[in-house]
């Protein structure tokens, strides 16, 4: 049977905060919330405006509120937020706008827009406060927006400004002040600053101005961030950051395989917003690093660069016990290698090896980061076709749309129609719906015949036009797919399909005709899957106008059911009919 037509995507959780008011759902808000779930936001975002209720119903308007900005925040729209920010109703009540205007200002803080906020936290502190602590926060919110930017200087001048006014002396304060010392380049200030920062987030930037001021060794910062990582949460914030941190201190200690373990943990998850400035890494440094690993590792061995087979066996010899040596000496082949074919075997072999690792997502950092892979033509195609699906498999729409942009050549032990119709796939859910019937058209034109299997995989994708409402293009495909489906009872399910496509093109006429054909396949229309094909062409004679013909189906599908269910839904029909002939009269046809 037909599943869900339409993709999933990543599951959404509100960053806005809880909904306010009742603790039951509106059926409306949660319509929205599915379209977002299954990977349609530009269409959730339609419907929301549609939907919203006014600002005079203030707590569920912020309800559909938040979940706009969740919207916008995954979609990473960040100038439809700020335009958002902008044009808040005026009637909103003060405290809406206040809040609104803080959750908002901190989502765009985060995605290092600081010059853009800046209006917004002149526009609350002017319009000012009771809540001293509200105006605090703004202020704070200032300081992080000159840190988003690297306005080391601002954010000195503001602090400074803050620390007389307000005297905090609280371990938020400590955090924010050791960050800007930090990126000053004031370490030993700043350890002095978190002395009684008792918090995660303080022990964190102790050791890393500890290790930056040189008052701890790198190997006993290595430790320490072992031990931290050993305790926090496999999903907590911080656990990039000591990463990273491990990274640096590895470097300072000559550890290099340790470095290298550390940059592919560290590009396997996001950086928290706030630690950004912290650190300046780019994906370049992990292959410099595994540049540096791999020829370590080979010249231990007595191998010289230019015979790639003694380098090979050695990366096989180790990839059990020591796979990140093995995979240093693949990226360190694939730097060095001219011919075009080695290149992609050589990075096949690198990401295939992160995949064993379970570090997939290190390697969508290594190909899509700026750098040596700022274009995308540089990536090797096996190792885009991997990504295309290693995104399908995520969720993630915009990575494999991007991976798979002019990926024509996809070799031979690739499945042609697999690949097709991810293609097919992709252009519906980016909005390329022509694109999408193109593909379609012509992967089915090119066949003479599809298995069951093959129809199945094919018509999923039909069902997704359905869902974007090309009925008409679904219907030829349909139809085209009929002719060429080499079972029987599937032509009967295609069949159906056909006229669902049809009765959605309010063509009513041809889809009973669709459905009775359907129905009439086998046994006369008297299983269970005649009986339903007899029921939706039921309903669409009534649709059409036919009610003596829909009376008919529905009275001799009457006949031949038990199940009291059943007869209560097809007598409740018949009664629907009377119904339609006093609103519509009959007309001869």
């Amino acid at each position: 049977m037909r599943r869900a037509c339409t993709v999933a995507l990543v599951s959404l959780t509100l960053v806005l905060g809880p909904a306010t008011g009742d603790e039951s759902t509106d059926p409306q808000l949660d319509r929205v919330e599915l379209l977002v779930r299954n990977g349609a936001p530009d269409l959730a975002l339609r419907v929301l405006s549609s939907l919203q209720p006014r600002p005079f119903h203030a707590r569920k308007w912020m309800d559909w509120e938040r979940l706009r900005f969740t919207i916008y925040r995954k979609k990473q729209d960040w100038d439809a937020l700020q335009k958002r920010l902008q044009a808040l109703p005026t009637d909103l009540p003060a405290h809406l706008r206040h809040t609104l205007l803080t959750q908002g200002i901190e989502v765009l803080i985060d995605s290092g827009r600081g010059h853009a906020v800046r209006p917004m936290l002149r526009e609350l502190l002017w319009m000012g406060s009771y809540d001293s602590r509200q105006v605090a926060h703004w202020r704070r919110l200032t300081i992080r927006s000159y840190l988003a930017e690297g306005l080391l200087e601002d954010a000195q001048n503001a602090m400074a400004r803050y620390q007389k006014e307000f005297l905090p002396n609280d371990a938020d304060w400590s955090l924010l002040y050791a960050q800007v010392l930090l990126q000053a380049g004031y370490a030993a200030q700043a350890a002095e600053h978190l002395a009684t920062v008792q918090n995660d987030n303080g022990r964190f930037l102790r050791l890393l101005s500890r290790l930056r001021s040189k008052a701890d060794s790198p190997q006993r910062v290595i430790d320490q961030a072992a031990a931290m990582l050993g305790k926090l949460d496999s999903d907590h914030s911080l656990r990039s950051g000591l990463w990273a941190l491990t990274a640096e201190a590895a470097l300072y200690a000559d550890e290099i395989t340790l470095q290298v373990d550390a940059l592919e943990q560290f590009y396997a998850m996001p950086l928290p917003a706030y630690l950004k400035g912290l650190f300046e890494y780019d994906v370049d440094g992990l292959w410099q690093a595994y540049i540096r690993l791999g020829e370590k590792t080979g010249n231990a061995s007595n191998l010289l660069i230019g015979d790639d087979e003694p380098w090979l066996k050695l990366s096989a010899s180790l990839s059990s016990t020591r796979p990140i040596k093995a995979r240093s000496i693949i990226a360190l082949l694939a730097e060095r290698t001219r011919d075009p074919a080695a290149y992609a075997a050589h990075h096949l072999r690198l990401y295939d090896s992160l995949k064993q690792a379970k570090r997939e997502d290190t390697a969508i950092s290594l190909y899509t980061h700026q750098g040596r892979f700022g274009n995308i033509q540089r990536v090797p195609n096996p190792v885009r076709l991997r990504l295309v699906n290693l995104a399908f498999a995520q969720r993630n729409i915009e990575l494999a749309a991007k991976m798979a942009a002019g990926l024509s050549d996809v070799g031979e032990e690739i499945d042609n129609l697999d690949w097709n119709l991810k293609r097919a796939r992709l252009s519906i859910y980016t909005g390329e719906f022509d694109d999408s019937i193109h593909i379609l058209q012509e992967l089915i034109t090119a066949h003479s015949s599809f298995d069951k299997d093959a129809v199945d995989r094919v018509l999923q994708v039909i069902f997704d036009l359905q869902a974007v409402d090309r009925q008409r293009a679904a219907y030829l495909l349909l139809k085209e797919l009929f002719s060429r489906a080499s079972e029987r009872a599937q032509q009967r399910e295609i069949m159906f399909w056909m006229a669902d496509a049809l009765r959605g093109d309010d063509k009513f006429d041809s889809a009973a005709e669709h459905y009775l054909r359907s129905a009439l396949f086998e046994r006369g229309g008297t299983d269970i899957w005649g009986q339903t094909a007899r029921y939706h062409a039921a309903e669409t004679l009534a649709e059409a106008g036919f009610v003596e013909d829909a009376r008919r189906i529905y009275h001799s599908l009457l006949n031949e059911t038990i199940n009291p269910t059943r007869r209560a839904i097809l007598e409740r029909s018949i009664q629907q009919l009377f119904v339609k002939e006093q609103e519509t009269p009959s007309t001869d046809r």
